[in-house]
């Protein structure tokens, strides 16, 4: 008789017979007689059978293939103590009683340095199995349906599923995460859950994500000297029962928050520690065990990749809209009378924008594109650009070129195809008499409809060399009057709506209307400043995007550049 004894993951420490006769099959289907329930082994991965009393090893051209003592084999006569590994299974081979003896293998250790090497898997392989475990993942979706339950193997690897399938779905970082804790919930028992994550900047822990069984238990208190365990030591620790631990039992994190079993998983990635993940238990029948600590463990091995992503991601989001406020500031540093104009366009069309119930991400494109659609003025000469009095019919129809020429610049940049609607039809109107196009009605893309109600009222409103704004709510009454003719009539009236609740007066009088003004000293945009204003006050240049600080002195008001200022509105 020999057996295979499975080293770590939700099978650690089972054992599977391998029987002297016949052939015993190694897969991730039921039929095997060695089932391995784990995404990266296949159906039938491989068999082993014994031949002239060898154990011989037959991979089954399997997609991740068989190793033996860390070699990818076709076929292999298996030793006592060979280090096994299907896919990612890591296994050891074992000869029991006399097949030992026989082998003259006693006394033989598993090759622990070879078991434990990180797998090599094929990506490309993989995904031509994704199929498969979809299939797999929707026949135990009915059978749970169908039975109420599942056996616990099955309902973890469900559960694990369910997990990558929220790692490729949602896109924000707390959202998935806060995903991820509900799911564990439903595998491991637990009365609170969190996320703790190293600021990469000032090195200090939060938390972005925390989930409680019930409201009472909302309140998180941790234990210091659990979660500095776990950083500085950078493995997982359990503390079955906290009052059975003389260094925790006396601790007043755990005893004002009842903690009565705690377990934490770091989150590495590479040789950093991203953070932790953190599960408790406050009931007396709810005491974690060692399996419960391995599959913390396995759910955290999957996050740090996820978690770093997340904040390279961020990174480049940044450096992008930083480029975009740049590329913005040029337009306006050339017409001094429109400074501040994509800022304010930008955030009426954003509050519109909410008001008809565009999605996050949707929200997010618009952000940009209203810094850019009229980047196009690049191409307009100083002459029609800058002259402090209306435009003639040619001059004007210099100026239209703007949508095309910006339409023209933004197509060759893939990163930024979004814009396109923005930047060429805002400019359209709703009746067919606009520009480029002469667009009717819904033939207008809804995202160019939605700006020319912003772009027309923020004209309106802004003083010109040759005239002087309108007060807001004449121009509110302008946009009704043209809805339906130059305006899409049901974005104006969720425009008007937004003026009625109030949304829009902050965004107005920030730039017009107050005697408090001062320079951005970076770009030299003048800001108006709300008279309630109080010194220290944070916010971003609506022109450079320059952090700044309000400060006070001798009746008068300045701005002073912030350097440590974190994200702060405009």
């Amino acid at each position: 008789m020999a057996r295979l004894v499975v080293l770590e993951g939700n099978l650690r420490a089972e054992t599977f017979d391998v029987p002297p006769l016949g052939q015993t099959t190694v897969g991730r289907e039921k039929t095997n007689r060695i089932r391995l329930a784990d995404f990266s082994v296949s159906r039938r991965h491989a068999q082993i059978e014994r031949e002239n009393g060898e154990y011989v090893l037959i991979d089954l051209d399997s997609t991740n293939h068989s190793f033996v003592n860390g070699e990818p084999v076709r076929c292999r006569i298996l030793q006592h103590g060979d280090g096994l590994r299907f896919g990612s299974v890591q296994c050891v081979f074992e000869l029991l009683q006399e097949d030992h003896h026989a082998a003259g293998s006693a006394g033989l250790e598993p090759n622990l340095s070879t078991l434990l090497t990180d797998p090599v898997i094929d990506d490309s392989a993989v995904e031509l199995e994704s199929n498969a475990v979809q299939d797999d993942m929707a026949r135990l979706q009915a059978e749970r349906t169908k039975h109420g339950s599942l056996p616990q193997a099955e309902e973890k690897l469900l559960a694990l599923y369910r997990i990558n399938s929220a790692i490729t779905a949602i896109d924000d970082l707390p959202a998935l995460l806060t995903s991820i804790l509900e799911i564990v919930f439903h595998i491991i028992p637990a009365d609170r859950g969190a996320f703790l994550l190293s600021n990469p900047k000032s090195e200090l822990l939060e938390i972005p994500a925390v989930v409680a069984s019930s409201k009472q238990f909302e309140r998180l208190a941790l234990s210091s000297t659990l979660i500095d365990k776990v950083m500085s030591g950078r493995k997982a620790i359990l503390i079955s029962d906290t009052h059975a631990d003389t260094q925790l039992k006396q601790r007043q994190s755990i005893i004002s928050a009842q903690i009565r079993s705690a377990m934490c998983a770091p989150i590495l990635f590479k040789d950093q520690v991203l953070g932790i993940l953190y599960l408790d238990s406050l009931s007396l029948l709810r005491e974690y065990r060692l399996q419960d600590l391995e599959l913390l463990a396995t759910i955290a091995a999957q996050i740090g990749i996820v978690i770093q992503n997340a904040r390279l991601y961020s990174e480049l989001k940044e450096y992008f809209l930083e480029t975009i406020g740049s590329l913005s500031a040029v337009i306006e540093a050339r017409d001094p009378y429109t400074q501040g104009h994509t800022w304010r366009v930008t955030q009426y069309a954003k509050e519109l924008a909410i008001e008809r119930g565009w999605p996050a991400q949707k929200l997010r494109e618009l952000e940009m594109a209203g810094l850019l659609h009229d980047i196009g003025k690049i191409g307009v000469s100083d002459s029609v650009l800058l002259k402090p009095a209306p435009l003639s019919s040619g001059e004007f129809e210099a100026m239209k070129e703007h949508t095309t020429i910006g339409a023209e610049i933004i197509s060759h940049l893939s990163s930024l195809s979004f814009c396109l609607p923005y930047v060429r039809f805002h400019q359209e109107r709703y009746d067919g008499s606009g520009y480029p196009e002469g667009l009717r009605g819904e033939a207008i893309p809804v995202e160019g409809r939605l700006l020319a109600v912003a772009d027309t009222f923020d004209a309106m409103t802004t003083d010109r060399p040759y005239r002087r704004g309108l007060e807001p709510e004449r121009a509110i009454e302008e946009l009704k009057r043209c809805a339906g003719t130059q305006f899409d009539p049901v974005l104006v009236a969720s425009f008007v709506r937004c003026w009625e609740k109030g949304r829009l007066q902050e965004i107005l009088y920030t730039e017009r209307g107050s005697e408090n003004k001062a320079d951005c000293p970076r770009c030299h945009h003048q800001k108006h400043l709300r008279t309630s204003l109080k010194g220290g006050e944070r916010f971003l240049c609506s022109v450079c995007h320059t952090a700044l600080m309000t400060e006070h002195a001798a009746g008068s008001w300045s701005l002073a550049e912030d350097t440590h200022a974190p994200d702060l509105p405009t």
